[in-house]
């Protein structure tokens, strides 16, 4: 049985983190009324989807070290948020502040606590 590879599995993680930021801000930034039905159900299961793949992340990472990975990920944790601070500043007249920000909170909790693991896994020389 052939292995799927970290690299692969962390694309695709990233892939649905964008996806659903992209459908947390479609969401905040237009009326119920405008927007398609199956937004909400997809947005529901690429949630589910990320979560369990946090478990996926610690799993496979264990009791590694990850010192470095913590240390290029404080970059990132401290970057990310100011740009998406600008972000929302910029938008703050169209955008429903009640979904986005408990959208955004929750979203940037899991991203922070995958980055590491996802570095260290990205990094990993294969068996």
């Amino acid at each position: 049985m052939k292995r799927i590879s970290n690299k692969f599995v962390i694309l695709i993680y990233g892939s649905l983190f964008i996806v659903s930021v992209t459908l947390l801000f479609t969401a905040s930034l237009f009326s119920a009324n405008t927007l398609p039905a199956w937004g909400g159900p997809a947005d529901v299961a690429i949630a589910f989807v990320i979560v369990l793949s946090a478990f996926w992340f610690y799993n496979k990472t264990g009791r590694a070290q990850l010192d470095h990975q913590t240390r290029i990920s404080y970059a990132v944790a401290s970057i990310l948020p100011a740009i998406l601070l600008v972000i929302l500043w910029l938008l703050h007249r169209k955008l429903d502040f009640n979904i986005v920000l408990t959208g955004l909170a929750w979203r940037l909790y899991i991203l922070f606590q995958i980055l590491p693991r996802a570095i260290y896994l990205w990094n990993e020389k294969p068996v």
